[in-house]
């Protein structure tokens, strides 16, 4: 019966004594690239000086934009196209963080206990690293990004995993003494934390994916400070992210205008990031270009034809930047279908005419266009599965006019969401949506 309370109470005893991700009491000062401290304050040094990143996460795209902005950061996930756009961030005077992409671990479905794909992945690795280590730009390897860390104890699965993942840190420190490692974990999974802290020690910090979560996670940290006290990295942040937010009655979440996004990540970086301590080496906004989870609007930062959100502006005083990059977006105060919001759990039935109406305040409305759109939405999603945005439904638009439109609603059974855009030609744009369901009398 006191196994487990000795190999745990063991467990916290080595957590204070290991370097690594707890706390890097060695750095390689003759590294490009290392974790450091001025005085009890951790930064991430390059090529000696002192760097506290403010950047994005997400796309190659508009790299200039982010260096006027203030950025002095971006993190790829994307490894395909990675030359060239490690050399269009050192153009733009961008340092990279480089995703090297790994299968999520799974106890019932562990991809890890075999060898060959191990084997595969380990020379992938080996060939990625090798490649692109001694590229000007690279700050540092994110090795794994929410692979699902095991937070058990007594697992042979996690054990086959942690081992293999070891091996990884490992073979990159070999061939790129250079740059760091480390790994992004989703929020602040104490366990989780500890877990890593403890058994993957080796890496040099950790970088956190945070979004709802962000107005406790200092909270959180100091309740494990005795176990890990180390440096880490706000590698993701936003407003709530769809799995956050209130739902429909069938389980659509309640995506916020593209206003009220902006106004809480300023609120955010302002109140709390702004607030963490010396540990916290900087952070990284998301997503730097248009990404669908859930919807092609909940974080894209851009549209597809690269105008920009609210939210960028926002950003170009938060991060304090070198140059101004003027104008705003149009503000949108709410959407109603037949005087209906979001919240109001719309079911329909098919073939309905309805009116919609997008309410809005912009700078010179003669050089605003707003546009609607209609698409189904996903009935099954699975949470960290590929999304692609689903193909409109715009023949049911049967009328447009000033800031209304209306729509016919789909015959098919399920459900969907009416999206509204207002672009102006200053090269921005604002969003909102609604959700609705389809069904059929009986």
């Amino acid at each position: 019966m006191l196994l487990r309370p000795v190999i745990l109470l063991c467990t916290i005893i080595l957590a204070c004594c290991f370097s690594g991700c707890s706390e890097k009491s060695d750095p390689k000062i003759g590294s490009k690239v290392y974790v450091g401290k001025t005085g009890d304050t951790y930064r991430i040094f390059k090529d000696g000086e002192p760097l506290y990143i403010k950047g994005a996460a997400g796309e190659a795209t508009q790299m200039e934009l982010l260096r006027d902005i203030g950025g002095n950061t971006i993190r790829f996930y994307d490894t395909l196209q990675l030359q060239s756009n490690l050399d269009s961030a050192m153009k733009h005077g961008l340092s990279v963080i480089v995703d090297i992409p790994l299968p999520r671990y799974n106890e019932k479905y562990n991809v890890y206990a075999s060898e060959r794909i191990k084997n595969d992945i380990y020379k992938e690795v080996e060939f990625l690293v090798l490649k692109y280590k001694d590229h000007p730009a690279l700050l540092y390897w994110m090795l794994g990004n929410e692979v699902l860390y095991p937070d058990s104890y007594f697992n042979s699965s996690a054990e086959e995993f942690i081992s293999f993942y070891n091996s990884l840190i490992d073979l990159i420190h070999e061939i790129d003494s250079d740059h760091p490692v480390s790994t992004a974990v989703s929020s602040v999974s104490k366990k989780r934390i500890i877990k890593i802290a403890t058994h993957s020690s080796e890496l040099d910090f950790l970088s956190i994916n945070i979004f709802g979560n962000l107005k406790r996670m200092q909270k959180e940290l100091d309740k494990i400070k005795l176990i890990w006290n180390g440096p880490y990295l706000i590698s993701e942040w936003g407003d709530e992210g769809p799995w956050e937010v209130k739902t429909t009655k069938w389980g659509s979440p309640i995506e916020p205008t593209s206003e009220k996004k902006a106004e809480r990540i300023a609120e955010r970086y302002t109140e709390q990031i702004k607030q963490l301590g010396d540990r916290c080496m900087g952070n990284l906004v998301f997503y730097w270009g248009r990404k669908h989870e859930r919807t092609h609007t909940w974080f894209s930062l851009f549209d597809e034809k690269g105008r920009k959100s609210q939210m960028v502006y926002h950003l170009n005083d938060l991060f304090e930047q070198r140059e101004t990059v003027s104008g705003e977006a149009p503000k949108i105060g709410y959407m109603l279908i037949d005087g209906k919001g979001a919240e109001e759990n719309m079911v329909l039935k098919p073939g309905a005419l309805l009116n919609a109406a997008i309410y809005y305040e912009a700078d010179d409305c003669d050089r605003i266009e707003i546009s609607w759109e209609i698409l189904p939405e996903a009935w099954d999603h699975v949470r960290y599965d590929k999304e692609d945005k689903p193909d409109d439904l715009n023949h049911l638009i049967t009328a447009s006019y000033d800031n209304q439109a209306v729509i016919k609603t789909p015959d098919r059974e399920g459900p969907y969401r009416l999206f509204c855009y207002v672009t102006h030609e200053n090269g921005s744009f604002s969003s909102a949506n609604t959700p609705f369901f389809v069904i059929k009398d009986n």
